[in-house]
């Protein structure tokens, strides 16, 4: 699974971006508010993916369970042929 880079890493990151400099320009409220919005998406995302995920499952399994239930048919018929 993936990890989470350590603060170290997270803020030399957001340093190269530009980010901490346009933080520190931005009033606490304005900078919260992107914070949340941010958080939103990220959420919303997330939200998709899962759905996505368990859709894909569903019809997994739909697939698989159509496949067992014609297995038994074809082996009585060959019960009858022997």
């Amino acid at each position: 699974m993936y990890d989470m880079p350590d603060r170290r890493s997270r803020r030399a990151i957001a340093k190269q971006l530009g980010l901490l400099k346009s933080k520190s320009k931005l009033p606490f409220k304005k900078w919260a508010e992107e914070v949340q919005r941010s958080q939103q998406l990220g959420n919303e995302i997330h939200r998709k993916k899962v759905e996505e995920m368990l859709r894909a499952a569903e019809e997994k399994e739909a697939a698989t369970s159509s496949f067992n239930e014609v297995q038994p048919i074809v082996e009585e018929d060959q019960n009858k042929e022997a």
